[in-house]
């Protein structure tokens, strides 16, 4: 019943609900991730020329990360998710003034082009058992994916190896016999080959009309605005003063109802109910009265919110909590796990929401919890995760909301709401619904 419950607290409300535990493996092995959109920006925008030499898909999350010199492409197992971390200093040079004739521009273009050719190139798919010569190889190919990168760019040879020559000059070479990278010399050797191959070639133009290289530069106001003018329009949406959202459905043999309302500016209420033995029980009752919130339920003693919680919450805008993602969320990838291309943001620190790429509405959310309470996740303590997908958008109103969500947990356990009902602005004394927020 614990375990339910637990589940059941991420049914507060409808707006609230790669896989982020893999974004948190990343983190983790950043240890200090910091948030800069300005870097994140310019880091998008190398990308973009890069891979929009050929038009190439991105296969992989893009992190700002402290705990490395300059770049570097990795699959932090037994995640499946491809990561590029980067120094913020390694990006000054990489910027969108396209400082051609900077050498140091065209060293750092190569190292990033270098890293992404890894990931395009499908590295690391075999786990950290590599051997050594077939890790060398892996470095070589990559040095030709980033030469062939740079030459369509425009670089010129002495500008593609000028990241060896420093490299030669700073650190020298090495008995590579032991070590993954071949040395330094090896690498200039091969790059000025594969250079001279492209020799002939014609530099290809850029596709800057690949629909795969525009998602380069969307940003998460993009996606976000774009979804709030798709339900119903920004200032229509700030327009709503409270939503009732209340549906049913069938759990194991047991008829659950569900009810919420959400009001101005930052409340919350709902209740989750089962008939039991022909009697109704209160599975889990979650206030938030726009300062401090609690959980309640016939089961167990109420869970008070902590003070993380009551910020997090407390930030949050009713009835639409899209709004406050406005300047508040971050792009996260590019994906299409699903069979159609989805953008993921950031819309807080432990949630992913996933928007459909054509239509610009909402598929689903990941969130990541703690195991015990439900709540926020709290350092060193276990946690567990549930996924809320998304269906059947319909008019409520004159507003776009989903009619149907489905939510599962990392255990196994599924709940899945059909025939939701959206009641907006409904006729209701404003004295009756703050009553709904009360508790001691």
């Amino acid at each position: 019943m614990k375990r339910l419950l637990i589940f059941l607290f991420f049914i507060s409300f409808y707006g609230n609900s790669q896989n982020y535990q893999d974004i948190e493996r990343g983190r983790n092995f950043c240890g200090s991730l910091a948030k800069s959109f300005a870097s994140e920006r310019v880091a998008e925008d190398a990308l973009g020329r890069i891979l929009s030499v050929f038009g190439e898909k991105r296969n992989f999350v893009v992190q700002q990360c402290d705990n490395v010199s300059n770049a570097v492409a990795t699959v932090l197992h037994p995640s499946t998710i491809r990561y590029i971390f980067y120094r913020k200093g390694y990006l000054e040079d990489v910027n969108s003034n396209y400082p051609y004739l900077n050498t140091k521009y065209w060293s750092n273009m190569f190292v990033l082009a270098h890293e992404v050719g890894h990931h395009i190139k499908g590295h690391f798919s075999e786990g950290p058992d590599t051997s050594i010569q077939e890790a060398q190889m892996d470095e070589f190919e990559a040095d030709n994916y980033a030469t062939s990168i740079l030459f369509h760019l425009g670089a010129t040879l002495s500008q593609t190896v000028a990241w060896t020559n420093n490299m030669l000059i700073t650190e020298g070479d090495y008995d590579d016999s032991y070590d993954e990278h071949p040395t330094y010399s090896r690498r200039k050797s091969a790059i000025i080959r594969a250079y001279n191959s492209l020799s002939n070639s014609t530099p290809r133009t850029p596709k800057s009309d690949n629909t795969d290289v525009a998602d380069m530069y969307i940003t998460a106001n993009d996606i976000v605005l774009r979804y709030l003018e798709r339900i119903g329009g920004l200032e229509k949406l700030k327009s709503i003063e409270t939503m009732f959202v209340e549906g049913k459905t069938k759990f194991q043999e047991y008829e659950m109802e569900y009810l919420s309302v959400l009001t101005k500016p930052n409340k919350f209420a709902n209740k989750i109910s089962l008939k039991i033995d022909g009697n109704t029980n209160t599975l889990t009752k979650i206030i938030f009265n726009g300062t401090k919130g609690v959980m309640l339920s016939d089961f167990q003693k109420p869970i008070y919110f902590k003070p993380k919680d009551n910020k997090i919450y407390s930030f949050k805008s009713m009835p639409i909590e899209e709004i406050n993602w406005i300047n508040n969320s971050k792009i996260a990838f590019v994906t299409m796990e699903s069979g159609s291309k989805e953008y993921a943001i950031y819309s807080q620190e432990n949630q992913i929401t996933y928007f459909d790429a054509n239509t610009g509405l909402i598929t689903r959310k990941y969130e990541l919890i703690d195991k015990e309470t439900g709540l926020a996740p709290i350092p060193g303590k276990e946690t567990t995760s549930t996924y809320t997908f998304y269906y059947d958008y319909k008019v409520f109103n004159g507003i776009l909301l989903p009619s149907r969500f489905k939510l599962f947990t990392q255990d196994g356990t599924t709940i899945d709401f059909s025939n939701m009902n959206y009641m907006i602005n409904p006729a209701v004394s404003k004295s009756n619904i703050n009553s709904l927020f009360y508790f001691e």
